[in-house]
C-alpha cells in the first residue's frame, strides 16, 4: 500500500510540474515585446491557456470565449460578432512571432491550431523530429456547431436562388407565350381571308401597293383642269394656280401639292 501511494504522489508530482513548466511559458510569451502592450490578447492566452491546463478544455469554444473574455451576452450571436475569431488569429500570428525570436530556444512549444480555440502543448524535440502526437490539432467542441450552422446558411442561401430562378423561368415562359399569341396573324386566324390574300400576294415575289392621294382630287377642283400622270409626278401641275387665288391661298394650294 505504501508504495502504490508512493507512486500516486509521484504521478501527482508529475502533473503539477507539467502545468507549472506550461504556465512558465505562458508567462513568458504573455510580457514578451509581442503581447506585452496587448492586454486583451493576454487575457485571451491566459484564458485559452488555463482552460487546456487544468482540463476544462471541452467546454472551450467561440461563444464561451466571447462571454468570459470579451463579456458578450450569453445568447449573442457569433455569425454577426465575429471578435473572438479575430482576436484568436492576432493571438496565433504573436506566438508565432514569439517562437521565431526570443522564444526560439524553448524546450516547449505552445500552438493554437486553426480551426480550434485549445491550445497545444509539445516539446520541441519532438515536433523537429517530426514524431506524431495525437494532441497536435484537436478540435474545439463548439467547432462542429460553427459548422453546421454554416452549412445550414449555406442550404438556405441556395433554397432562395432556386426559387428565385424557378420564378424568373415562370416570368420568361409566360411572357414567351404572350409574344407568341400577339405575333399570330389574322390571316392564321381566318381561313378566308388567308385564301384571298394568298391568290394576291405570291410568295416570293414583289408586289407594289399604291395608296390613293386623297388630295389629288381636291387639288383638281381647285384648278379647275385635269392632271395628267407626268404632271403628278413632277409636280408641275403648281405652275397653273388661278390668277385669282390670294397669295395666303396660293401658299395654301403648294402646301396641299407638296405631299402626296
Amino acid at each position: 500500500m505504501s508504495v502504490n501511494s508512493e507512486v500516486n504522489t509521484d504521478n501527482g508530482l508529475l502533473r503539477e510540474a507539467e502545468a507549472a513548466e506550461r504556465r512558465a511559458l505562458v508567462q513568458r510569451i504573455a510580457v514578451s515585446p509581442h503581447l506585452n502592450k496587448s492586454p486583451r490578447l493576454k487575457d485571451i492566452l491566459w484564458h485559452l491557456a488555463e482552460s487546456s491546463i487544468s482540463g476544462a478544455a471541452e467546454g472551450l469554444h467561440e461563444q464561451e470565449i466571447g462571454v468570459q473574455v470579451f463579456g458578450r451576452p450569453p445568447d449573442y450571436d457569433t455569425g454577426q460578432d465575429n471578435i473572438v475569431r479575430v482576436q484568436v488569429s492576432q493571438l496565433r500570428k504573436k506566438i508565432e512571432k514569439y517562437f521565431l525570436s526570443e522564444g526560439i530556444d524553448e524546450p516547449l512549444i505552445l500552438e493554437i491550431p486553426k480551426g480550434g480555440y485549445v491550445p497545444v502543448f509539445r516539446a520541441k524535440a519532438l515536433v523537429e523530429a517530426g514524431a506524431p502526437d495525437a494532441a497536435a490539432a484537436p478540435v474545439a467542441p463548439g467547432r462542429e456547431t460553427s459548422v453546421r450552422s454554416g452549412y445550414r446558411r449555406l442550404l438556405l442561401a441556395l433554397v432562395l436562388l432556386s426559387a428565385i430562378l424557378v420564378g424568373v423561368c415562370a416570368w420568361l415562359l409566360n411572357w414567351n407565350l404572350q409574344l407568341r399569341r400577339s405575333a399570330t396573324s389574322q390571316l392564321d386566324e381566318s381561313p378566308a381571308l388567308k385564301s384571298l390574300w394568298s391568290q394576291l400576294l405570291v410568295k416570293d415575289q414583289r408586289t407594289d401597293i399604291v395608296i390613293a392621294d386623297s388630295l389629288l382630287t381636291f387639288v383638281r377642283d381647285k384648278l379647275d383642269q385635269p392632271i395628267t400622270v407626268s404632271d403628278y409626278i413632277g409636280r408641275n401641275y403648281g405652275n397653273s394656280l388661278p390668277p385669282a387665288l390670294s397669295e395666303k391661298d396660293r401658299d395654301h394650294m403648294r402646301s396641299l401639292m407638296s405631299r402626296r
